[in-house]
């Protein structure tokens, strides 16, 4: 019967080899710990900006719009304005005047919420924006404030409920746009009345 060779400290050599294993075990883990930490620490997404610069990139409606921001495409749907839906009056005249806004850089402003990042419309699908053109103008208002679509939100108050609302009453009391006679006459009225106390 063989006797296992001892090391001159009394360990065996199978010891020491079993020893060295977990060694190589425990350094491997501590690696690896100290990597995922690292790439928590160093390599986490910074937080969501609301504020970016973006592109559109394509128009589906009125309202409606695909913006490249941040390295990511969003279908976004532009808050506290609402377009005649395709094929009501005006809506082919809202859709173009967007439509004048593709390839151009714009700001868009998300609105914020804690999940997701951004807060979508009733649907869950389009973030809801406001559009500044390269000029600077806040691009809902102008929609709202030369007739072609109308101040709307389903419920609650916004950021710029109060100028959207002023823009909406100008614009049917000036009868821009859709609210002109020559343009859709009554069906414009459909749907939109707003307070417009003067």
């Amino acid at each position: 019967m063989s006797q296992q060779k001892e090391t001159s400290a009394g360990v065996t050599f199978a010891e020491v080899k079993g020893y060295l294993v977990l060694l190589l075990v425990a350094c491997v883990l501590c690696t690896g710990f100290g990597y995922y930490m690292g790439y928590r620490h160093f390599y986490t997404p910074p937080p969501f900006e609301l504020v970016q610069e973006g592109v559109i990139t394509r128009v589906l409606d009125g309202d409606t719009a695909e913006v490249k921001a941040g390295g990511h495409t969003f279908t976004v749907r532009l808050m506290g304005y609402q377009a005649p839906e395709t094929g009501q009056c005006f809506s082919q005249e809202a859709t173009a005047k967007l439509q004048a806004l593709v390839g151009k850089k714009v700001k868009v402003e998300f609105l914020p919420v804690t999940q997701p990042a951004v807060k979508y419309d009733m649907y869950g699908q389009r973030a809801l924006v406001y559009i500044y053109t390269p000029a600077g103008e806040n691009f809902n208002l102008t929609m709202i404030r030369d007739g072609f679509g109308h101040e709307y939100t389903v419920a609650g108050a916004y950021k710029y409920r109060e100028e959207f609302q002023d823009a909406h009453c100008t614009a049917r009391a000036s009868k821009r746009g859709m609210w002109s006679k020559e343009s859709c006459g009554q069906e414009s009225i459909k749907g939109r009345k707003r307070a417009c106390l003067r």
